[in-house]
């Protein structure tokens, strides 16, 4: 299960292997293939407005073992590995030449978004490494502890421990 905000209307919705159910407890869609076993959910394709899910499914009776879809109305944008069960897939930003992520599992392809086989998958299926670091609010103990204290006594503005305005240098 994942979550994220599928129709842009500022609240969650839980993604729920190939359903997704609105943030006010109705079913959104469903795309019938089944237990997702790993799903990816971001913008994962620019080119298409909102968010996409790359989904893996690991049960050989779910037609498709992987597929890319519409996030928000569950259109299928292509699928592959019919009829494998698929335990573990990835969808990564891993190759400059192609716009967007590009996502592997339950095949020996590397796919780009519109679903074009742009080579062989990476040996790994898990998280990549990266040399890139990326400060957020939430790195700041004394930010983190302010959002904490929000909830549990009087409000009080929460600020980080460095400053945070015009000209302020990259971290």
């Amino acid at each position: 299960m994942i979550e994220g905000d599928v129709d842009a209307d500022g609240k969650d919705e839980i993604v729920y292997g190939a359903m997704v159910v609105d943030d006010d407890g109705t079913g959104l869609y469903s795309t019938g293939l089944g237990h997702g076993d790993a799903q990816h959910i971001s913008d994962l394709d620019p080119s298409r407005p909102g968010m996409e899910i790359w989904s893996i499914h690991e049960n050989p009776a779910a037609r498709a073992g992987v597929e890319l879809r519409n996030a928000r109305t569950g259109e299928i944008y292509f699928a592959a590995a019919y009829g494998v069960d698929v335990g573990r897939g990835m969808a990564a930003d891993i190759d400059p030449r192609h716009p967007g992520y590009e996502m592997w599992g339950g095949t020996r392809n590397l796919f780009n978004t519109k679903g074009e086989d742009i080579g062989p998958r990476p040996s790994s299926q898990n998280m990549i490494p990266t040399q890139f670091r990326m400060l957020t609010l939430m790195h700041d103990s004394q930010y983190r502890l302010s959002i904490t204290w929000q909830n549990v006594g009087y409000n009080q503005p929460p600020h980080p421990s460095f400053f945070l305005g015009h000209g302020k240098s990259k971290p």
